[in-house]
């Protein structure tokens, strides 16, 4: 039995697929309760380490916003540690950060 896609889930799918499409490995949590909050995906990408949080798009103001606040420490954490950290709504929008990340850090 199928189900039907939420527009976060398909434009978090949409995401991963163009990471891994430009090399990056990726690596999910999936919280069971248990330990630290985290934000949706890791991404190791040439060496660099990048933390994204997918988020309905439209819902909100702006993608920060509708971060739960143990997100948004995620984020700010890995950040902190020298690590590139974001929250999307658009892929156009995600794709022109990464292809900025990458363009500033020679990548």
């Amino acid at each position: 039995m199928s189900r039907r896609e939420g527009p976060e889930t398909k434009l978090k799918k949409e995401f991963r697929a163009f990471m891994e499409s430009i090399g990056a490995y990726r690596v999910t949590i999936i919280p069971m309760g248990f330990g630290k909050s985290y934000v949706d995906d890791f991404f190791c990408l040439n060496g660099r380490f990048i933390a994204a949080e997918g988020k309905a798009p439209k819902k909100y103001k702006t993608p920060w916003d509708g971060c739960t606040p143990n997100q948004k420490t995620c984020l700010q954490d890995v950040s902190a540690a020298g690590g590139f950290a974001f929250a999307y709504d658009d892929l156009k929008m995600a794709k022109r950060i990464v292809h900025h990340f990458k363009r500033t850090h020679g990548l």
